[in-house]
């Protein structure tokens, strides 16, 4: 039996997970932009029931991107990966909850994490010591029920990309969020936000927001969001809107636009300023009723989704199919229709 204390828990207290790795003898992962994941490996990750068998694999090469599923207790990854810049992690029904194991994960730049329970034993402290870290996922997590728990991911000061997508959660807004001023993407979805701090608009930096499926107050978006004035990419998918702001209008950076199954009853005014538009989708607004001519503004508008608006009148609802292309069509025939009469 060798001296290695690691090796000899490995083999006295064998713990299977499930893992994928790439490793720095391997060809180069091209980087992802933000919100996408490594790669789909997680139909390709394999049983492991002695790490040694990695360390084997390897050899004089070290783990650079690495899937682990964690079925019971998490692996040594002091010993597997000291070195990994991209750890996603699975917690399987039935694991232990804690996910202290990453902090020997020094120079660790993407985390992502599935399905843990933070409720039960608390928001962990380990991501403070993360600082490294650019991207952050946690997604399908069971969350604390209240935001102030979130706290330890204040010295995330590096942090470009945050995604919390909740798991039948009401924690509300996470106002830690607000300190992390260098974020340029941020996905706070399902998580019951129904108001925004005004501390909200120090995220001068974010280009792309997503805050869908959370129902603001009043059926109103708060007006904190139009401060963001460098957004490029905005969700408000399922969120319970009948209106936006006047303000929105300062959003002119905007080029994609979601205001998916609202409860919009016309197109908001706002928008027809927003002349940087490439996209926008309005489907399942069930009580659209019109749209103005003032859409032809949108010079650079290439996509206008609109399906499932059954009580749109004008233009009519089966033009959907033609996007803006045959929204044009309609009104400019309607204008040349009325000048003739």
């Amino acid at each position: 039996m060798t001296d290695s204390p690691h090796e000899v828990a490995t083999e006295e207290n064998p713990q299977e997970f499930l893992a994928w790795y790439r490793h720095s003898g391997e060809n180069e992962i091209p980087e992802l932009s933000p919100f996408q994941t490594m790669c789909d490996s997680s139909s390709n990750m394999k049983p492991v029931k002695d790490y040694r068998v990695i360390l084997q694999d390897i050899g004089s090469n070290y783990i650079t991107h690495m899937h682990v599923g964690v079925t019971g207790v998490a692996p040594n990854m002091e010993v597997i990966c000291p070195r990994v810049t991209h750890l996603r992690i699975y917690m399987c029904a039935g694991s232990d909850p804690k996910i202290d194991f990453v902090e020997h994960c020094k120079e660790i730049c993407k985390l992502e994490i599935y399905h843990a329970d933070f409720r039960t034993n608390g928001f962990p402290d380990v991501f403070s010591k993360l600082t490294s870290l650019k991207e952050l996922y946690l997604n399908r997590c069971t969350l604390p029920q209240s935001p102030e728990e979130l706290q330890s991911l204040a010295p995330l000061k590096y942090l470009k990309v945050l995604s919390i997508i909740g798991n039948r959660t009401n924690i509300g807004y996470p106002e830690v969020v607000s300190s992390l001023t260098n974020l340029t993407h941020l996905y706070l979805t399902i998580l019951n936000i129904t108001e925004l701090p005004w501390s909200f608009s120090s995220l001068k930096n974010l280009r792309e927001l997503y805050f869908s499926r959370n129902k603001f107050a009043n059926h109103q978006l708060p007006v904190v969001v139009c401060e963001l004035t460098e957004l490029v990419h905005l969700d408000l998918t399922m969120c319970d809107l009948i209106d936006l702001p006047q303000s929105f209008c300062r959003l002119t950076k905007l080029e994609h636009l979601d205001l998916s199954f609202n409860n919009l009853k016309i197109l908001p005014p706002p928008i027809y300023s927003l002349t940087n538009l490439i996209c926008l989708s309005v489907p399942g607004n069930f009580k659209l009723r019109t749209f103005d001519k003032a859409i032809l503004n949108l010079e650079k508008l290439e996509e206008l989704h609109f399906a499932d608006c059954h009580a749109l009148k004008e233009p009519p609802t089966d033009l959907c199919f033609e996007g803006i292309a045959g929204v044009k069509r309609y009104f400019i025939e309607r204008e040349a229709s009325r000048i003739v009469d």
